[in-house]
């Protein structure tokens, strides 16, 4: 029964982490959308400077929990084969 809930909770943040990294691609693709080049050749965001800050902040979070979930799920399935290899 053990390897089980092992496996149960890697399924769990695996699909943690795939939501987070989809969250994340989509802020990023928001703040990307409003990028433009000046005359100048220099880049710019058509965003007010709290809003561009917010999607930057929520992005960094989202993708640092995707990361965490990813690791955690990487060690939930390594604790699952050990246990399913000694059963």
């Amino acid at each position: 029964m053990a390897p089980w809930v092992f496996v149960g909770g890697a399924v769990a943040t695996a699909s943690t982490a795939i939501t987070l990294d989809v969250m994340s691609s989509r802020t990023r693709a928001q703040f990307n959308a409003s990028i433009v080049t000046l005359p100048d050749g220099t880049r710019a965001t058509r965003l007010p400077l709290a809003q561009a800050s917010a999607l930057s902040n929520t992005a960094t979070a989202q993708t640092a929990f995707a990361v965490t979930s990813a690791v955690v799920t990487a060690g939930l399935a390594a604790a699952a084969a050990i246990l399913f290899v000694k059963d």
